[in-house]
């Protein structure tokens, strides 16, 4: 399955919540219940998987692409500035990892560019948990 980027991906299928029925291009994944699928995150600091760079359909059961390294583009949950560590988000947005105070930081990657509240990141993916 090709993308609209290079470097790592694998196709997962796609697994609908109730909150999440759908998923889209920029949207971030973390793992579902079995190892091939993927979910839309329905909580902040999820353990993410990478970044959808395509998907077959919208519909649920369907696979999508999942960039794992490099640089995708995903939309800012907040003001995001050059450098910052990010964490996937609500809804499969990213957020700056200084927000969690406590506990295991799930990074997801780090921010290549400045972004506004829903305008869109360049991540370098580089996954990686640490404890603060």
């Amino acid at each position: 399955m090709a993308g609209n980027v290079t470097g790592f991906q694998l196709t997962y299928k796609f697994v609908p919540s109730d909150t999440q029925p759908t998923v889209g291009v920029d949207q971030v994944v973390a793992y579902g219940t079995n190892p091939n699928e993927v979910v839309v995150p329905t909580a902040d600091n999820e353990k993410a998987v990478g970044i959808v760079t395509y998907q077959y359909e919208d519909l649920a059961g369907m696979p999508v692409a999942v960039q794992l390294d490099r640089v995708a583009e995903a939309v800012a949950a907040e003001a995001i500035a050059y450098g910052d560590e990010l964490i996937a988000a609500v809804g499969g947005k990213v957020k700056k990892s200084s927000g969690v105070s406590s506990g295991v930081v799930n990074v997801l990657g780090v921010a290549q560019n400045t972004a506004l509240e829903g305008g869109k990141v360049q991540v370098l993916i580089k996954p990686f948990s640490k404890k603060v």
